[in-house]
């Protein structure tokens, strides 16, 4: 049976923030694929980095190839943590990015992204 936390613990893990991983994936490639890709980065960040207890995973997504190139290129200058999947079956350049744990902090660095649609807007 798990130890009872005091009401001390139980504030402290209220207020403590959950960490949140990007997962930035392609528009212009189809949702199917799309959701391979989020899977195969987030597998490649989680050899990479661990694999947290729990965070929250944000989907996101940019235009095209150009797009995730430059994203990816910003982020390297802010030192996050961050993978690119490529997928050798889909052809040159990456298919998606995945972060390791980032805390609030960090997280306006994705404020300008469009959330992951279907509809792909």
């Amino acid at each position: 049976m798990p130890k009872k936390l005091t009401l001390q613990e139980r504030f402290a893990l209220y207020l403590t923030p959950i960490p949140r991983h990007y997962a930035v994936l392609r528009a212009d490639l189809s949702v199917p694929v799309q959701a391979i890709q989020a899977l195969h980065a987030a597998c490649l960040a989680g050899a990479q980095y661990g694999v947290p207890d729990y965070a929250h995973i944000v989907l996101l997504q940019v235009k095209n190839l150009a797009a995730l190139n430059a994203l990816h290129a910003q982020i390297l200058q802010t030192g996050l943590p961050c993978v690119l999947f490529t997928d050798p079956d889909i052809g040159p350049g990456p298919t998606a990015l995945f972060t390791g744990d980032l805390l609030p902090d960090l997280w306006p660095v994705f404020k300008k992204l469009k959330l992951w649609s279907a509809n792909r807007a």
